[in-house]
């Protein structure tokens, strides 16, 4: 590992973990750091030939701040033409290699461009006597951001407010064509400021990346095979030492280490023990590893270890870990999940908009940030089945693109098995795998097409068709891992386009067979299996089979070591619903009151979680004709979504729709007047005519026009419904 003020990777000079799962702040960046106790004079065992006294252009070396690996980072003052403070950097002797003199020069280039108050600036720069060159920049007298929060006992609120200084900083960063590469605390300072609260500066953009090539007359060189950066924050892409595309998005993924650190008092990876890993295990687990949520790696410090929840305690003002748990539990720990996502395409796209979906966490707005969906689950299944996913990918895509894709694929298969390194039967494994998903491939889209022999082109659904046939027909035989996620996507894309649900019904239920039959550990991959089955019974109309399998995925997240309590609450509304559905109501009301208390204690009153789940049981009751019952829970339906949304948002348009048609049911007319008057019209501007909940709530206004006596108008509404149902005419 490489870098200007880096530490190395394990051995003796990893740094020691402090109770707080951070490394020790002398080993997070040095920067332009004051450290009020260094004493005057000292040169701290660096190899410097200055020490304090010297004088480097017309600045006078006071203390020793900071050194890294090839740079040393001293305070100092200048006299002439006025006296100012500033942080001097300067590089070693000995350190003044081509690589190294093009870094520095190109950090001196990227501090120069930018103009931000969160940002240090630079000042000067010049030649050392030895003719080594240095840089002043703006003297930052602060201390790392978490060490500041920990240190004043910011509240969750306050550490989210400076946070979004950091966002802002580095979104001017970005603008200006430069990617930091090393967001952590050390290079984050944080200072109060009377009168104004606390601020920060982002420094050290040392190994800092410029997009334009024109940012640096210098060449800047990587040594093959070492990582830049610090491990603990460092995104997927960064970690690949051979990668040429690291953009913006890296430093969000840092940024979201950042916060996440700043919300549970630790990191996703314990530093001690991501350090003791080699070099290639350090990389794997940065890259493909997923780490807890915030919440769930703050409960096992609770569990594991009583002390270090005590001091995470007490640098939050005291407040409960286990208030603190369930607290992240909801919207708040979506935000760094989603900033941390392995891929950066599912990041958020920029600074701004992360800072801008903790502004809406902050003023109780719906966030752009949610868990993750079922899709990405099953992305994230196949990631976890890498040597299979391979030849997976290749036949979901290839069904779509063709041939080049599959390719693709398979010379990947190949970088892959070169890259990693493994043994020589699992590489030939691999290759194999893909080998074979690339044939079934080119059997399912080639055979009937004419330039292949055949007597016409094949559409999706025929290709996808023919795969299946070829499956049935022994195709991959040897890979069930590969035949379970061929068959899961096929399944999945009939689905999504509603066709041929039976068949697609058929592929989950042979590929949660084969699952079985190849590695029963595989749990969370069989409950996302089950909660497919289960949605293609109930589109089918077989709610009883649906039923059965909903119970069974609950039954298994139970017995999840760790079990997905978010996921368990779904996989009961959905059983309640299958339930309610069946008109077993009693058994549905208590399961869905379950799932309400169970998301209050997750994410809290003013989530959309427990909006829906309050929607449930205000249907329930409407569906048992207590209406009255019915329209508290409806009530506080509007209430939830009247904090979350805008006023013209359909969510909240339908609720108060459905609450004037229970208020015309309790014969409260003129408030479903109010309600209904208010709320159709905007539903009909923004669904249209052609929407079934558009025209349902229509259909409640001439309930209650007819209601008022206004017979004609309920009439005109009715035919306007009815026009809008009609089929379209054949041409």
């Amino acid at each position: 590992m490489t870098g200007d003020d880096r530490t190395v990777v394990g051995g003796s000079d990893a740094p020691k973990p402090d109770g707080t799962g951070q490394p020790p702040a002398s080993s997070r960046g040095s920067g332009a750091r004051a450290i009020d106790s260094a004493p005057s004079g000292s040169t701290a065992a660096t190899g410097s030939v200055e020490q304090a006294g010297d004088q480097v252009g017309p600045y006078k070396l006071l203390s020793l701040v900071g050194e890294g690996g090839f740079g040393t980072v001293w305070l100092a003052e200048r006299r002439e033409p006025f006296v100012q403070r500033v942080a001097l950097k300067l590089i070693k002797p000995g350190m003044d290699s081509k690589a190294v003199l093009g870094r520095f020069e190109q950090e001196r280039q990227a501090l120069a461009v930018m103009n931000h108050p969160g940002i240090a600036r630079v000042l000067d720069g010049g030649l050392t006597p030895a003719g080594r060159p240095f840089f002043a920049m703006e003297y930052v007298k602060g201390e790392p951001v978490t060490e500041f929060c920990d240190r004043l006992k910011l509240g969750i609120e306050e550490r989210l407010k400076l946070f979004e200084q950091a966002c802002e900083a580095i979104q001017h960063a970005h603008l200006k064509g430069i990617v930091h590469r090393d967001i952590k605390p050390g290079n984050i300072l944080a200072f109060a400021v009377e009168g104004e609260g606390p601020r920060l500066k982002v420094i050290d953009f040392g190994v800092a990346k410029a997009m334009s090539h024109a940012m640096t007359a210098h060449t800047v060189f990587t040594e093959t095979g070492q990582m830049i950066g610090t491990p603990e924050y460092m995104s997927p892409e960064q970690a690949d030492p051979s990668a040429s595309d690291i953009d913006t998005r890296s430093d969000i993924y840092s940024l979201g280490v950042l916060l996440y650190e700043l919300l549970s008092g630790a990191l996703p990876f314990e530093p001690s023990e991501l350090r003791s890993k080699a070099y290639r295990e350090i990389q794997r687990i940065i890259q493909e590893d997923d780490p807890p949520s915030p919440s769930a790696r703050l409960s096992t410090i609770v569990t594991r270890d009583r002390d270090r929840a005590s001091r995470i305690e007490r640098v939050r003002g005291g407040v409960a870990t286990r208030e603190l748990v369930s607290r992240l539990r909801g919207e708040l720990e979506w935000i760094p999940l989603k900033a941390m996502r392995k891929e950066p395409q599912h990041r958020y796209q920029s600074a701004m908009a992360l800072a801008e979906d903790v502004r809406n966490y902050l003023d109780g707005k719906p966030l752009v940030a949610a868990p993750e969906s079922r899709a990405y689950r099953l992305r994230k299944m196949v990631r976890r089945n890498r040597a299979l996913a391979i030849g997976t990918a290749a036949v979901a895509t290839s069904l779509v693109v063709g041939l080049g894709l599959a390719t693709w694929q398979w010379r990947e298969a190949v970088r892959e098995r070169d890259a990693a390194e493994v043994a020589k039967g699992e590489a030939e494994r691999r290759r194999a795998e893909a080998t074979g998903i690339k044939d079934l491939m080119v059997s399912s889209l080639v055979s009937a097409d004419p330039r292949g022999g055949g007597d016409r082109d094949f559409t999706v659904r025929e290709a996808m068709l023919q795969a299946v046939e070829d499956l049935k027909g022994g195709a991959l035989k040897e890979s069930p891992g590969a035949r379970v996620l061929i068959k899961m996507t096929i399944a999945q894309v009939l689905q999504q386009r509603n066709q041929d649900l039976r068949l697609a019904l058929g592929l989950e239920l042979e590929a949660l067979a084969e699952l079985e039959a190849w590695d029963m550990t595989k749990v969370d991959d069989r409950i996302i299996i089950l909660n497919n089955i289960a949605t293609l019974h109930q589109n089918l109309g077989e709610l009883s089979d649906a039923e059965r399998c909903l119970r069974r995925a609950i039954e298994l997240n139970r017995s999840l070591s760790d079990p997905d309590e978010a996921g368990l609450l779904t996989c009961q509304r959905n059983l309640a619903g299958i339930l309610h559905d069946q008109d077993k109501f009693d058994e549905a009301r208590a399961l869905y009151e379950q799932v309400l208390e169970g998301r209050l204690r997750l994410f809290g009153e003013q989530s959309r979680q427990v909006a829906m789940a309050v929607n449930a049981l205000a249907s329930l009751h409407g569906d048992q004709n207590r209406h009255d019952q019915a329209l508290q829970f409806k009530r506080r339906e509007i209430a939830i979504w009247s904090a979350l949304l805008p006023a013209d948002h359909p969510q909240l348009l339908l609720a108060k729709a459905d609450a004037g048609e229970i208020l015309r049911i309790l014969k409260q007319l003129d408030e479903a007047d109010v309600m209904l008057t208010s709320a159709v019209p905007a539903i009909e501007a923004k669904l249209g005519m052609g929407d079934p909940y558009a025209q349902r709530a229509l259909e409640f206004l001439a309930n209650l026009r007819q209601a008022q006596g206004k017979t004609d108008e309920a009439a005109a509404i009715v035919e306007r419904v009815k026009a809008a149902r009609a089929p379209a005419p054949t041409p």
